[in-house]
């Protein structure tokens, strides 16, 4: 089964499993890999905690101190991003076995049309998610940099900055898994664009003998192979689904209080890097709101396909015809729907409530900044 997962989704499946969000080695029986896939996400949860507790035990140290505001916001960032963490590796550990499912679904949809690739073409095919993450990578890489260069010795940064680092690592792995559920969406689509075409032949009488039953046996292999997707869908929605409200919550927290923050500074003359900071957590929630509504439109198209081969037929082939009717009810009951455990749909519209939401907080605390300035 392992060989079924192309080397780029192994490397960044490495990736993963370095910070403990990660599963057992696909198709691996080593009980000794088993077990410390369960006890290195363990060890890192409980480091995390300690070392916020730690923090919180030595608060006059770790945060700002020059004011209340200030300790108050350092204090908030520091709790949301510790409870993110730990539901992120606690979903992590107890839901291994959805995970696992997941991926055995993939390998087994990746069976019926396996070919060696090149790292170009693999390169090619995820070029999406490449994008997004080597870009996050990068835009972390210059955080960093600032960070040195203008905090060299300041600890609350340096306890601070590793949960900033896992959570939007947390929030790549949701992507990843998102983008891998597209693909296998527009590789269907594509499947039911050629039936389509072909479907104008045997509506209008052409083609070969034998043709009705073999486009009748295709339909019948993609209603399968939606119904994989699905699966796929579920289990990834029951690995990630408490994941991805903590995480989404914890990044709009923090562009909450680190963008009035910096404003705050500036009003009082004060020089903050906090806008450069915090500019990597301005991009994880578009990219993972975008890439769930593209995944999702691409149900849309499939339908729309779908549509376009019941046309041709006008019920001339009863049978083809109930099979096509069979598998459009398929996809409207089995919705394919981001919505974490179900709090909202994940798409364009929340992108924009989530900016509305910002700005609003953000003009209501600077009509109220002479007021905070003597807190």
């Amino acid at each position: 089964m392992v060989e079924q997962v192309s080397s780029f989704l192994h490397w960044h499946l490495k990736i993963f499993k370095a910070l403990g969000f990660c599963f057992e080695n696909i198709g691996s029986d080593n009980v000794n890999r088993k077990r410390w896939s369960f006890l290195w996400p363990c060890f890192l949860m409980i480091a995390f905690n300690v070392v916020v507790l730690m923090s919180l035990c030595n608060s006059e140290v770790v945060f700002f101190a020059n004011d209340s505001f200030g300790f108050f916001n350092d204090v908030l960032k520091v709790v949301a991003a510790d409870i993110a963490v730990t539901i992120s590796y606690m979903e992590s550990i107890l839901k291994r076995s959805s995970c696992h499912k997941f991926w055995s679904i993939y390998c087994k949809l990746q069976e019926q049309k396996w070919e060696w690739t090149n790292w170009q073409e693999e390169l090619r095919e995820n070029c999406r998610f490449a994008i997004m993450f080597y870009t996050f990578i990068i835009c972390e890489a210059l955080v960093l940099l600032i960070l040195a260069i203008a905090y060299p010795f300041q600890l609350f940064w340096s306890i601070y900055f590793p949960f900033i680092i896992v959570i939007h690592l947390r929030n790549m792995q949701v992507i990843f898994h998102v983008e891998l559920i597209r693909l296998e969406l527009l590789k269907l689509r594509d499947d039911l664009i050629r039936m389509a075409d072909y479907s104008k032949f045997l509506a209008q009488g052409k083609g070969f003998r034998g043709l009705e039953n073999f486009f009748h046996f295709k339909i019948v292999e993609k209603q399968r192979n939606y119904q994989m997707i699905y699966e796929m869908y579920e289990h990834f929605q029951n690995t990630f689904g408490f994941s991805i409200c903590a995480v989404l919550l914890m990044i709009y927290v923090r562009i909450l209080v680190d963008s009035y923050f910096g404003y705050y500074n500036v009003y009082h003359g004060s020089i903050t890097f906090e806008i450069f900071v915090v500019t990597p957590a301005f991009m994880q929630i578009p990219m993972f709101l975008i890439s769930s509504k593209c995944c999702m439109d691409v149900v849309k198209s499939i339908t729309l396909n779908l549509h376009g081969i019941i046309s041709q037929f006008n019920d001339q082939n009863i049978i083809i015809s109930t099979q096509l009717q069979n598998f459009s009810l398929q996809i409207l009951h089995q919705e394919i729907i981001i919505n974490g455990i179900g709090i909202s749909r994940m798409d364009g519209y929340m992108l924009t409530r989530v900016i509305g939401s910002i700005t609003t907080y953000m003009i209501f605390f600077i009509q109220f900044m002479p007021k905070f300035s003597n807190v």
